[in-house]
């Protein structure tokens, strides 16, 4: 039995670790939501069991913790699960790992049995646990390829190698990513650390392929070769600010209702956290490479006074003849202009912008261009995109807008509090078939309604779907209701309103 005190601790990892180091291969079976055994039975036993497998329980939220535990303990101890005329019995040799999934309250001793029956091996974030490639062309090496020669204070001095030099060693790279990165995450988690590290590769890959910063360019425009490691410096700051906030808010909403604090707290307390996580409005300037060329820099701002004075200073360095450099005010743009920058910025090199509708109406605003660009950096670097906004704020037609862009199928799910894990699998499958010929978005809207958040989690985190691998070419985006404070004297109206008062109302 594994656990973790925060989300993101590698517990999956270590699964898979403890099992390989016995030769066994391990079949994640989640187990979450509404709990139905005589399923879940039907689910063990489709399985052809091996000699060579192992049994992940991957165990997530429900709704009926003791008829968890109950499963646990006949899985766990028994080796055998039982409802009604159905049985499941596991065979001899099969070992079987239970993952305890990061609940927000932390008090799984207090709702869970078997926790008790079972004391979990408790995991946590240490760097020195992360595994760092030996393979020049992974994104953690080509990181620590560039924050080595950064470190030795050769950037400015030497052309990187990345992807073909000799790779940085596992303690040496460990070293790295503590001091340049892991240090100024706020709550660092393998989980974090593995999306900044996913995302900023790709800008640092563009920046080592850029011509106009190579040493010799720089020298040869009698330009401070310090712009190399400033640069640098930047894309990590901005990078990890770009991540790392909405996550660590998360972080803190559970810290927040551990141990019964939220109760303490009151409903103030959880709107405090959800109004402090990254919005829109609050997106701090981003330097990207654009991906058309992989040479050349844009800034991405929603207000022009945001720009930091750096940023300021390295444009500047960049412009002939002494031209002064002023920010891009993309208040002043149309929605042709903007969507052409956004296709610099995000479409590879031969892959052209994609047409609107003729009907369409859908105007890119300077806060749209701005969402458009975050969102389509973290599907490129395979990070979960879940978008949280009023009802009728314009979620679905912004992404909709966005495939289109894109050249991509869009696909909505629209889940309610009815909808079944039968209609999600079915909408995956769907997916799946649309996604032989191309990538497909399969954007799950208001996925906060329904009591299946666990396989939605397992979608979006993992693109899997009850332990079985989806279609990569399915990217899975969702968006959800934010959580509001319902006024007093509203609330006590909603309750004083029988269904009499209503008759009455609409007779009169």
């Amino acid at each position: 039995c594994i656990a973790s005190d925060e989300a993101g601790c590698g517990k999956t990892e270590v699964v898979h670790q403890q099992a390989f180091a016995r030769k066994k291969r391990p079949v994640t079976i989640p187990i979450s939501g509404p709990l139905d055994v005589d399923r879940l039975i039907q689910r063990l036993s489709a399985i052809s069991w091996k000699p060579s497998d192992c049994m992940h329980l991957d165990v997530g939220h429900t709704s009926s913790p003791e008829l968890l535990s109950d499963v646990l303990v006949q899985l766990g101890l028994w080796r055998t699960l039982q409802a009604g005329c159905l049985i499941f019995v596991a065979p001899a040799v099969t070992q079987i790992y239970v993952e305890l999934a990061n609940l927000s309250d932390g008090q799984w001793g207090a709702k869970l049995p078997f926790y008790q029956l079972v004391p979990p091996f408790v995991v946590g974030f240490d760097v020195q646990r992360f595994i760092v490639p030996q393979d020049p062309r992974n994104d953690v090496q080509v990181v620590c390829g560039a924050l080595d020669a950064y470190d030795k204070q050769l950037l400015d001095i030497s052309t990187l190698k990345l992807g073909s030099g000799p790779v940085v060693p596992v303690s040496r790279g460990r070293e790295l990513l503590q001091k340049y990165i892991v240090a100024h995450i706020n709550r660092p988690s393998f989980a974090l650390l593995n999306a900044v590290l996913r995302a900023l590769s790709i800008q640092v890959a563009s920046f080592g392929a850029s011509m106009y910063f190579q040493v010799k360019t720089l020298q040869d425009l009698q330009k401070p070769a310090s712009i190399r490691s400033m640069l640098l410096g930047e894309l990590i700051k901005t990078t990890a600010s770009f991540l790392s906030r909405a996550i660590s808010m998360a972080k803190l909403r559970q810290r927040r209702e551990r141990g019964g604090q939220i109760v303490a707290g009151g409903d103030d307390a959880t709107g405090e956290i959800f109004e402090g996580m990254a919005s829109w409005s609050n997106a701090p300037p981003m330097l990207l490479f654009h991906r058309s060329d992989r040479q050349t820099l844009s800034l991405v701002c929603r207000d022009s006074k945001q720009v930091h004075r750096s940023f300021c200073e390295l444009f500047q360095s960049q412009q002939a003849n002494g031209t002064r450099w002023t920010p891009p005010d993309y208040h002043a743009m149309t929605t042709k202009e903007l969507e052409e920058r956004f296709a610099r910025i995000v479409l590879r090199h031969g892959c052209e912008l994609g047409q609107a509708e003729a009907e369409s109406k859908y105007v890119v605003s300077p806060d749209n261009f701005v969402k458009m660009v975050w969102i389509s950096l973290r599907v490129e670097a395979r990070i979960p995109v879940i978008i949280m906004g009023e009802t009728g704020c314009g979620k679905t037609s912004l992404v909709r807008h966005l495939a289109r862009l894109q050249k991509v199928v869009f696909k909505c799910l629209n889940v309610h509090a009815g909808i079944t894990d039968s209609d999600i699998e079915k909408f995956v499958k769907q997916c799946e078939a649309d996604a032989e010929s191309g990538v497909v978005w399969a954007f799950l809207d208001e996925v906060n309604t329904c009591d299946h958040l666990g396989l939605i989690s397992e979608l979006l985190c993992h693109s899997q779907m009850h332990g079985r691998r989806v279609s990569r070419n399915v990217v899975f985006i969702a968006a959800c209701n934010p959580y509001r404070l319902k006024d007093l004297d509203d609330a006590a109206r909603t309750a004083a309103l029988t269904l009499s008062d209503t008759s009455r109302r609409r007779k009169h």
